[in-house]
């Protein structure tokens, strides 16, 4: 996308970008942001690097203090807001790709957009089964914008005033846009816009400090016309090959003129699944819906490790974040540390990590992880596997919390990914009650449909607030887009 009217720039510059210098709201808390430079350092310090002390951010401060930033700093500051959710949908519904290209529409019934709403889409094709399954559930008319060299902000206000209908507005920007954005976010309001879906890409070898304040005065516009943060997506296809924490494009969703935090449970309870008259296929569409939808709201859902395959996202809210000292339990590794090394980090915890399929033997990998050649079972039990020539050893999880020592230690993360074995490791976990102390649990299921299971981790007081689907492993029903391989990551309500 490119706003490169001369006429159409020079009225933003003077008009827009004056509007967005106003000074901004940040509350941190009861704590007054200083604008001096010790003071802002003291804070990002706080906020981006010592987990287990992080406080919530909800503003982005005003201009001054953004221009005594340093470029970390800024950068810190923008993926912290965009990954900070303002507001609690628990229907984020995906249509088209579970890759790239497929986007989220939140669905629940006080956001989700009327019969014959219009989709206005700038500077992305969107896919043939985007657009199917869109107009299968909303009935959308699709609009595709921007790809002539004079189309303005202007001419594309003027599409979507045009529009009866509640809109969802599509954006695919990058650095060269930022400038012109503020001025139509500051008049979103005006238009019928119901949600928006802001595709930002920004590659580390583009940022300056300028681009990065125009970017959050931007989104400091967009909060003010009351347009709030629902979603975010770190995208998998973007990840930085450098630095494999970071990501050069997040996706971020928006609900406009939205006033309220809805605190709703799901609007799919287990409870009230009957099981017994379900067959497998049936077993497989309800189980793929519920993980997809979340029962609570985390406001800080914050990736551990890598951005692709082997990080996880765990809840960072004040009730459920790590506190010191701090226990992790990791099983499935896969000579994949990121997640553990993340956890010990920023959180300063002790790690323990499991994999029966690496032939390393029992060791540290670092201070405070420790590595344990066992994997994760139903019963204590020895596997011969021909494609390793090697004895692979599992042991429930009661038998290893009382073995390291820690039957009365609460668990702050217990991370699972061990490919299809929680099928019969969970109900057992939850029958002898060595999941009772465990305050977050991270786990990968794997064309997982047990019922019954679902809704044991219910009633033990386990709420998903995250959910991300396996891109690789897609999976189709009638219009609708899941996934047969589920990472959920749950908070234990029982435990505070």
């Amino acid at each position: 996308m490119r706003f490169i009217n001369k006429i159409s720039a020079l009225f933003m510059t003077v008009i827009g970008l004056n509007m967005c210098v106003y000074i901004g709201i940040i509350i941190i808390y009861d704590t007054i942001f200083s604008n001096t430079r010790c003071k802002i350092q003291t804070e990002i310090n706080t906020v981006f690097h010592n987990g287990d002390q992080g406080k919530e951010i909800i503003g982005i401060p005003s201009e001054e203090i953004l221009r005594n930033l340093n470029l970390e700093q800024l950068y810190l500051w923008y993926q912290r807001y965009v990954t900070t959710l303002q507001t609690f949908c628990a229907l984020p519904k995906r249509f088209g790709s579970t890759a790239y290209g497929g986007f989220r529409i939140c669905a629940d019934e006080k956001f989700a957009v009327e019969l014959g709403c219009a989709i206005h889409s700038y500077n992305f094709t969107l896919s043939a089964l985007f657009e199917s399954q869109v107009k299968a559930k909303y009935n959308c008319t699709i609009q595709n914008h921007g790809y002539l060299p004079y189309f303005t902000t202007a001419e594309l206000m003027k599409r979507i005033y045009a529009s009866d209908h509640q809109s969802i507005l599509i954006l695919r920007i990058d650095h060269n846009d930022f400038v012109y954005l503020c001025y139509l976010f500051y008049n979103i309001r005006n238009m019928n816009i119901r949600q928006l879906i802001l595709e930002i890409h920004y590659h580390r070898r583009d940022e300056t400090k300028e681009r990065y304040m125009n970017l959050l005065a931007a989104l400091r516009a967009l909060r003010r016309s009351d347009c709030v943060i629902y979603w975010y997506e770190r995208n998998w296809e973007f990840h930085s090959r450098t630095d494999p924490t970071r990501t050069n494009c997040f996706t971020v969703n928006f609900i406009c003129s939205a006033k309220a935090v809805l605190k709703y449970r799901s609007l799919l309870d287990p409870t009230n699944v009957l099981i017994d008259q379900m067959d497998k296929a049936s077993n497989e569409k309800i189980v793929s819906k519920y993980f997809n939808r979340h029962q609570t709201f985390c406001k800080q859902v914050r990736r551990m490790g890598k951005i692709i395959d082997g990080g996880w996202d765990i809840c960072n809210d004040t009730q459920y974040r790590p506190k010191t000292p701090c226990l992790v339990y990791s099983f499935g590794i896969n000579d994949d540390f990121s997640f553990d090394e993340a956890m010990e980090k920023y959180y300063g915890c002790d790690v323990y990590s499991f994999d029966p399929s690496m032939n390393i033997g029992n060791h540290n990998h670092s201070k405070n992880v420790h590595f344990y050649q066992i994997g994760l079972g139903d019963k204590e039990k020895e596997i011969f596997v021909e494609q390793t020539n090697s004895t692979w050893k599992f042991k429930t999880l009661k038998t290893i919390i009382k073995e390291l020592g820690h039957t009365n230690r609460r668990i702050d993360i217990l991370k699972m990914d061990i490919e299809g074995d929680e099928k019969e490791s969970l109900p057992q976990m939850m029958a002898s009650g060595a999941l009772r102390n465990v305050s977050q649990l991270c786990l990968e299921f794997h064309s997982f449909y047990e019922i019954a299971t679902i809704k044991k981790l219910y009633q033990f007081g386990f709420r998903i607030f995250w959910s991300h689907q396996n891109p690789l492993s897609p999976l189709y029903f009638q219009n609708e887009t899941f996934s047969h391989g589920n990472e959920v990551s749950f908070v234990n309500t029982n435990i505070s």
